[in-house]
């Protein structure tokens, strides 16, 4: 097991270059199942990385870590029955489903794994799958879904599912016919995978809107070369560690417009803070902070374009040291909340009133704490770089599945922090 050890209280100086967004190379990845070899240009060495590489050399695809990227070779895949021993790991494995299932018209898969951050069905999937003319049947722990012959349909979702979205594109793009997908999530990774499809061949419009028509092609165009657009999330990290620790940072490699709603409520919020302030010039961000966060008022997550589920946890452990009050309402995932343990072990003031946390920001201090999730652990990670003294955040795994070289990025702006290896 590993663990993050570090001291609090240093400000951050430097220069960090955002990594290539993970739920953009994973869904690509997927994507190497129809068009079957892919290299794919700055994919991050993270852990959902190495798990999904896992799963696809499993099932006969040739996949090959280099220095600037990763090379897949699906032409030899062999099986459509995925194991649970490594699907169980990740969320992004049902993303699998679609390509498999649009290529060999059958797949048995196990019930995805992830984050235990509550109840994240895949029934919107199935619908959309059974709308395309597949069969499902189910077991206590799998899905076995057919398919000879997937037709193209008009498949309204429910929700703006991200995931169901894109399995859905995947599994249409080869397709007999024309499929509409109304209600689709506008998130920026939908529109990255929809332009790699196009890339390769494949007739989508609509990527990023609600509306997208998929126009299936017999195949997809080979030996593509893909770079993924840049994290957003891991740019929201460092753009809210700055704002709590103090210091200057350069935030490199960033598509700006995809963290402007974050951007934009830090600066409302803090309008009469002359600490603090960002300059955005062409894909850099700048930022300055004094160190003396002020609460950023209410957050409420939302699909793109509004406030990311995934940055509720960050936005807390900001308030959780900042003078004043933020409350963070929680609307997409039922169960977001297990970080707060770890915050109320290290001095953290708030209250949860149903999905609403509140903090009332005071001084933290170091603890031993267990990063419970990606997103928790970062948080908490956040958390003790602020607070005074020495903080360990156990099970950093859970962090390294999600952020690349996350202590050595954090290390070169000048955080004391350091990954251990515990006995």
């Amino acid at each position: 097991m590993l663990s993050y050890s570090m001291e609090g209280g240093n400000k951050v100086y430097g220069e960090v270059q955002i990594s290539s967004a993970k739920n953009s190379a994973l869904t690509v990845m997927c994507a190497a199942i129809l068009n079957k070899e892919v290299f794919i240009k700055n994919c991050p060495n993270i852990g959902d990385v190495t798990v999904m590489s896992e799963i696809l050399s499993s099932i006969g695809a040739t996949v090959k870590r280099t220095s600037d990227g990763l090379y897949i070779d699906a032409s030899n895949v062999y099986t459509t029955d995925l194991p649970k021993s490594k699907t169980s790991k990740i969320r992004a494995s049902f993303f699998l489903v679609g390509p498999l299932l649009s290529r060999f018209g059958t797949v048995s898969v196990s019930k995805p794994g992830g984050c235990k951050i509550g109840e994240r069905p895949v029934d919107i999937h199935l619908e959309g799958f059974k709308a395309l003319g597949a069969k499902v049947s189910e077991t206590e722990s799998r899905f076995i879904i057919t398919a000879p012959i997937l037709h193209g349909a008009k498949i309204h979702l429910r929700y703006p599912s991200v995931g169901a979205t894109e399995n859905l594109i995947l599994a249409s793009a080869c397709a007999d016919g024309v499929t509409l997908l109304f209600n689709s999530a506008k998130e920026p990774e939908v529109k990255d995978l929809c332009d790699f499809l196009n890339l390769c061949g494949a007739k989508i419009t609509g990527g990023g809107t609600s509306i997208i028509r998929i126009d299936g092609v017999k195949k997809l165009n080979s030996g593509i070369t893909f770079k993924p657009l840049p994290d957003r999330i891991e740019a929201g990290t460092f753009l809210l560690l700055c704002y709590a620790l103090g210091g200057k940072v350069e935030l490199s490699g960033v598509k700006c417009e995809n963290i402007y709603y974050l951007v934009k409520k830090i600066l409302d919020n803090t309008c009469n803070n002359d600490g603090f302030y960002v300059k955005i010039y062409n894909d850099n961000i700048y930022i300055y902070s004094d160190g003396n966060p002020k609460g950023l008022g209410r957050f409420v997550t939302m699909p793109y374009p509004m406030f990311p589920t995934d940055l509720h946890p960050l936005v807390s452990a900001v308030g959780a040291a900042a003078s004043g009050e933020t409350s963070v309402s929680e609307t997409v995932f039922d169960s977001r909340f297990s970080y707060l343990q770890g915050l109320k072990k290290m001095g953290a003031d708030f209250t949860l009133h149903g999905e609403t946390v509140t903090f009332r920001g005071r001084a933290l201090h170091g603890e031993t704490v267990t990063a419970p999730d990606l997103r928790g652990g970062a948080a908490l990670v956040v958390a003790g770089l602020k607070a005074e003294g020495k903080t360990v955040v156990k099970c950093a795994e859970n962090v390294m599945r999600g952020y690349e070289d996350f202590s050595l990025k954090l290390r070169k702006i000048g955080a004391k922090i350091k990954t251990v290896k515990e006995s």
